[in-house]
């Protein structure tokens, strides 16, 4: 049996291996590079600032579970329509490090100078509990902010271990700020206690309870979460509650309906409209699967990128050298 070569073929691949790896490796570097979010960071007391004080639009949505497809879409419509926006938990899946990398290197691309401020959800807490890299990413995760005469009070609801000291912080908040505040607007994940679908999904009856033992203090005016992947609005103990988990995660519905919540502020008084987006397909499915799900593997596949050019042509060489003397190139078996 006759085979004829063709060592220059070998040769053609390598700038296209080569070419791979520098995609590879410039595509990671951004990656790596964008664990930090730009201005996609929660501090304690910080003002907004406004084109016209006593009036301003909020987008409030939450839920996007990694799916930066929807979120993008919703970050996109929102920066049309309002002044800022906020997330209230559940921004990635998983909360690990390679699923923070992508989403805020997602946020990055579509942010731009439009301020966005973040909640902690369940999911965004590390496997096992804890607060620590949600709070290396996106700074605090209980702080206040002041839009004209409003107040906005953002609170860590999702582990109970630490609850009772959270009542704590927003009961001081709300004493130290809420003095002269028209409005005041609590923002958390999970909302006080719910049915949904006939189940609770929501903060238990003791939780819910030492929540409104501190709102009853304060003339607070609504309540926004989300943690339930639906819209729902109710009233609890008097205070408007709204639920927000539509930017993203998986719902219970044939056709999915993304969307969010428009807060509209204006002299002294507010209402909420409900944005619905539809179904958004999931485009950075296989990206998030190959920079997420596939994160361990990178290394040893960027290696192996470097290792099979060198090992074509030791293959070459070899072939080479038992051809040798075989002019035309033909190898015989």
């Amino acid at each position: 049996m006759k085979l004829r070569s063709h060592p220059g073929r070998i040769v053609l691949f390598i700038p296209f291996l080569l070419s791979l790896l520098v995609l590879t490796i410039s595509r990671f570097s951004v990656f790596f590079s964008s664990l930090r979010a730009g201005s996609f960071i929660g501090q304690i007391g910080q003002s907004i600032r406004l084109p016209q004080p006593d009036r301003f639009s909020a987008a409030i949505m939450g839920d996007c579970r990694g799916n930066t497809e929807a979120m993008e879409k919703i970050l996109l419509d929102a920066k049309s329509k309002a002044d800022f926006a906020l997330i209230l938990g559940d921004l990635v899946f998983k909360g690990e490090t390679a699923d923070y990398q992508f989403l805020v290197q997602e946020l990055n691309e579509v942010q731009g100078n439009f301020p966005v401020y973040p909640a902690i959800g369940n999911h965004d807490l590390a496997p096992g509990g804890g607060h620590q890299l949600y709070e290396s990413v996106f700074g605090s995760r209980h702080y206040w902010l002041k839009a004209g005469a409003a107040l906005l009070v953002v609170i860590d609801n999702v582990e109970g271990k630490e609850f009772d000291a959270e009542m704590k912080w927003m009961d001081q908040a709300l004493k130290t700020e809420a003095g002269g505040a028209q409005l005041i607007f609590l923002m958390m994940h999970e909302p006080p206690y719910v049915l949904y679908q006939g189940k609770p999904h929501s903060l238990s009856l003791e939780e819910t309870g030492r929540l409104m033992e501190v709102v009853h203090r304060y003339p607070v005016s609504a309540i926004f979460s989300s943690h339930i992947h639906d819209y729902m609005s109710y009233q609890y103990e008097g205070i408007p509650v709204y639920i927000t988990g539509e930017a993203g995660a998986p719902q219970k519905k044939d056709i999915p309906n993304y969307g969010y919540l428009l807060l509209r502020v204006q002299d002294g008084r507010y209402r909420v409209e409900r944005v619905a987006l539809g179904n958004i397909s999931d485009r950075d499915r296989l990206e998030r699967i190959l920079l997420v799900k596939c994160y361990g593997f990178w290394p040893a596949l960027t290696i192996g990128l470097l290792l099979l050019p060198l090992l074509l042509i030791l293959k070459r060489g070899c072939r080479k050298d038992r051809s040798s003397g075989n002019q035309d190139g033909i190898i015989s078996f």
